[in-house]
Formats: C-alpha cells, sequence, structure tokens
C-alpha cells in the first residue's frame, strides 16, 4: 500500500506503521519516494525514537488537597454507634478527613492548605429540645479525628458535623449527606436519691396514711442522676 504525505524539510514527523502476519513468513518494510528521489527503504539515519532525557523516569508523589466537605466521612469503629449514647456518659465517634477527590488526607490541619486546629477544621454540634453542646475534636493520625461528647438530657438531637461550615455529605452528595444524623440519648444507670414517689390518692394519700384491711398504692419514677426518667428497669 502507499500513501501521498506532505513532509517540511528540517522537521520531525510521526509515524506509526500497523501490520499483520496471516499466514507463513512475512516482512514488512518501509520506503520512500518524491519527484527528485526514486523509490527506496528510507535509512536508518533518517528515523528517530522517543529517549529519556537525564534523570527520567522519576519518582513523584501525589498528596491529598485540602479537607473538604463533599467526602469526608466517619469511620466505623468496632462496638461503637454513634447514633445512640447513655446520658452522663462520655461517647466518641471518629472521622477521616477527604479532600474534594476523595483522598484520604494523610496528615493534620495545619498542612496542605488546611486549617490551623482540629476545632477550626470539624466542628460539631449537637443540638435538641433541652439544650445544645458541641463535639471535642481531637486529632490522632493519618487524617483521623476523634469527636468525643457528654449529653445529660434524654431525647433526641440532631448531630451537625460541619468542615468549613458546611455538613459533610461523606461521598453521598447533598440530597442524601450524613450529616446532621440524629442522636437518642437515653437514661443512665438508676440513681436512689433521685427517684421519685407519689401517692395514687385512692381513696386517701396513701404517702402519708393508710386504713386498716385496705390495699394502699404509690408509684414510683426511677431516675438517673441526671434526673432523667428511666425506660425501663
Amino acid at each position: 500500500k502507499k500513501a501521498t504525505v506532505a513532509l517540511t524539510a528540517g522537521l520531525f514527523h510521526d509515524l506509526k506503521i500497523e501490520y499483520k502476519e496471516l499466514t507463513g513468513d512475512a516482512h514488512v518494510q518501509l520506503e520512500w519516494r518524491s519527484r527528485s528521489l526514486r523509490k527506496q527503504l528510507i535509512p536508518s539515519s533518517q528515523l528517530f525514537h522517543p529517549s529519556h532525557i537525564v534523570g527520567s523516569p522519576f519518582l513523584t508523589t501525589v498528596s491529598p488537597g485540602a479537607a473538604d466537605y463533599p467526602y469526608s466521612d466517619f469511620i466505623d469503629m468496632k462496638d461503637q454507634n454513634r447514633s445512640v449514647a447513655i446520658a452522663g456518659e462520655r461517647t466518641s465517634f471518629h472521622l477521616q478527613a477527604k479532600d474534594s477527590a476523595g483522598n484520604d488526607k494523610m496528615t493534620a490541619g495545619d498542612a496542605q492548605g488546611d486549617v490551623q486546629s482540629p476545632e477550626e477544621q470539624f466542628t460539631v454540634d449537637i443540638i435538641g429540645d433541652y439544650g445544645s453542646t458541641t463535639g471535642e475534636v481531637t486529632y490522632l493520625e493519618s487524617g483521623q479525628y476523634r469527636v468525643d461528647f457528654n449529653v445529660l438530657k434524654t431525647g433526641n438531637y440532631q448531630v451537625h458535623v460541619k468542615t468549613g461550615g458546611t455538613d459533610i455529605y461523606c461521598g453521598l452528595g447533598e440530597e442524601h449527606k450524613c450529616s446532621p444524623f440524629t442522636l437518642s440519648v437515653l437514661p443512665g444507670a438508676t440513681l436512689a436519691s433521685n427517684c421519685e414517689v407519689e401517692s395514687s390518692f385512692d381513696p386517701v394519700d396513701t404517702l402519708v396514711e393508710a386504713r386498716a384491711g385496705q390495699i394502699g398504692s404509690i408509684h414510683l419514677q426511677a431516675k438517673d442522676a441526671f434526673g432523667n426518667n428511666r425506660i425501663s428497669g
């Protein structure tokens, strides 16, 4: 096969040769000709191939960018449920900082374009009907953080985990983002000194009086150390 190609003297031109062998022995040769040149093999002195410059190839390290909210995520830990806490007990969950491309951060928040402290890198606000509190953020290693908090009143709370002032998405997109999430705070152990009792007043106040031969009844409400009503037990 042949083709006509316009070449410019003194310039390099890219060539690509494709061939296949169907049966038997085969060979291929590359020839050229022009108005002033008879058809002949292209001399090897006119053919060149790329070669590495001094120092090439070389190793390079691609580091993650600054932590960002679209991919920063929770770390699932054994025996740790971030959606449930006991009133008055210190509770923790863990975070993995990731850049805008989903790469795990490998350093603390004072490097690679991040803010200067764990408390600024991530903020945690716990908001409920009976008050609000914040989580204490501590840097661990490899872009991982631990959040500690202690809620005293039972109920449901919304936990906002933010970086750069925006709730994190955990790679789920804005519609299905993982923050805020619901935290259920349950009562702690019963504390006898906080428990309450009241009379049924049927027919008398059985806390202070009783009638011979009649069954009196009183009602007890078990409470924990922070005045939360026990749900069971």
